[in-house]
């Protein structure tokens, strides 16, 4: 089965960061066990990624894009995400206790 990360960082303005409220453990919901650990935000974390993404939609790298660049974009990340469908499958089995094939319909989506 494939490995679920350790840790979990948070993604806020283009870095992967801790939380600044400390760590949450992700259980396995069959087992119980402790799979891994996600950072956990903060008021302040939360401030940081909210002012970010303003300025993200402020300086119209999205928003300026025509609707077919902003699909191809959107399309392509879905592809990534089935070329990878194989890895990802079992993670979300285990981290959502849910069985395998329905992890793989949730990602072909």
């Amino acid at each position: 089965m494939t490995e679920i990360p350790a840790y979990w960082h948070n993604f806020i303005d283009g870095d992967f960061c801790d939380g600044g409220a400390g760590r949450l453990d992700v259980l396995d919901p069959a087992t119980g066990e402790t799979v891994a650990e996600q950072a956990l935000a903060d008021a302040a974390d939360v401030d940081r990624a909210v002012t970010a993404a303003k300025a993200f939609s402020e300086a119209g790298d999205w928003s300026g894009l025509r609707p077919v660049e902003r699909g191809r974009i959107v399309r392509q990340m879905g592809d990534y995400l089935l070329q990878r469908i194989d890895e990802i499958a079992p993670i979300l089995t285990r981290e959502a206790g849910k069985p395998l094939w329905e992890a793989r319909l949730e990602i072909e989506g």
